[in-house]
């Protein structure tokens, strides 16, 4: 009995894992067709020759921050996103944190 219990629990996690990876998939292919449309096409490309930016995360940017005016520079938008790290240097001491907000 206890064998057949565990195999139902383990055909149920079958299940489900199949239906998110499926799920995943589905998703990643509707960001990837809505990258290549007009609104996103030119500025995923140039957030992806940034290194350690993909389509997923060139993505996250554009869709969260919508209005890149509203940024003044360069810096103050790499902070927003988190591309800056908190640092703060003493002589021998060193100490990275956080994102910085500008």
């Amino acid at each position: 009995m206890k064998e057949e219990s565990g195999k139902q629990a383990l055909n149920a996690l079958i299940d489900e894992a199949e239906s998110q990876r499926k799920l995943h998939l589905r998703v990643t292919r509707e960001i990837k067709v809505l990258s290549q449309g007009p609104k996103y096409k030119d500025r995923v490309k140039l957030l992806r020759s940034i290194p350690g930016i993909g389509l997923l995360s060139a993505m996250i940017i554009l869709t969260e921050v919508e209005n890149m005016d509203r940024f003044p520079n360069a810096e103050k938008f790499a902070s927003f996103i988190g591309l800056i790290p908190m640092s703060r240097s003493s002589g021998e001491k060193e100490k990275i944190g956080e994102i910085t907000r500008l």
